[in-house]
């Protein structure tokens, strides 16, 4: 290689990008906050570093202090927090309450999307109850439509060349799998791999290995599924399509 970055993009047919809310920079600390959030949420909860979103959360939110941020930034920073706590770190009363303080800050907070795991919709439901919000929640479709399943699954945009990539799922309510599979297939292969994720937080999680991503440019197709003992399907992210 010559030294310079090379990136490889995930293909990403049936996923949704994730975007960062639009803020309106309202508070003189907003937009060292919102990159913070944008940081700790695109390049550490993705990566399944949950202490270290954590982290990088709690820190902004002390940054902020009672006047430094908008509501709007506050509250999109203890959702966040919220999101890493309940999905990340299978803290949920903690996440509650930090959806709480979003809506406290800002009642009409919502959910992002292409984040939202059954268990997070729970816990928000339920903090809105708590908070007496009644106002609609839910974030509007992100462009591209929601991935095919219903496993939930938020892809990275890209990864580095040589880089191990990072998958994180949640099951529906409900199911219960003997094993939770991503079938891969690197660019430039006609046969599709298979990894099995292991049971992490409220998941599953596992990573792509570096030679699957490989050294050149292109793209890195997959999907998920959850199987029973018997093999069956139970829930899918993602199809071969």
């Amino acid at each position: 290689m010559d030294g310079r970055s090379r990136w490889l993009p995930v293909l990403l047919t049936t996923f949704a990008l994730l975007l960062a809310p639009s803020i309106a920079a309202a508070g003189p600390k907003d937009a060292a906050a919102t990159r913070v959030a944008d940081d700790a949420i695109k390049n550490d909860y993705l990566a399944l570093k949950f202490n270290e979103a954590t982290k990088k959360l709690r820190g902004a939110l002390a940054a902020c202090g009672a006047s430094g941020c908008s509501a709007q930034v506050l509250a999109r920073l203890h959702r966040d927090l919220a999101v890493v706590l309940i999905a990340g770190l299978n803290r949920a009363a903690e996440g509650k309450k930090e959806f709480m303080a979003a809506l406290k800050a800002d009642p009409r907070i919502s959910l992002d999307k292409d984040l939202t795991t059954p268990a997070i919709e729970k816990a928000f439901q339920a903090a809105r109850g708590s908070a007496g919000v009644s106002t609609p929640a839910t974030a509007a479709p992100a462009p591209g439509g929601a991935a095919e399943g219903d496993i939930v699954h938020t892809p990275a945009p890209e990864q580095a060349v040589l880089t191990p990539l990072p998958i994180y799922v949640e099951l529906p309510s409900g199911v219960a799998a003997a094993k939770v599979l991503v079938l891969y297939k690197p660019f430039g292969a006609t046969d599709w791999q298979k990894l099995e994720l292991k049971k992490l937080g409220t998941g599953y999680g596992g990573e792509i290995p570096c030679q699957a991503v490989g050294s050149a440019t292109g793209d890195l197709s997959y999907y998920v599924q959850a199987n029973d003992t018997e093999g069956d399907i139970l829930a899918t992210s993602g199809t071969r399509k």
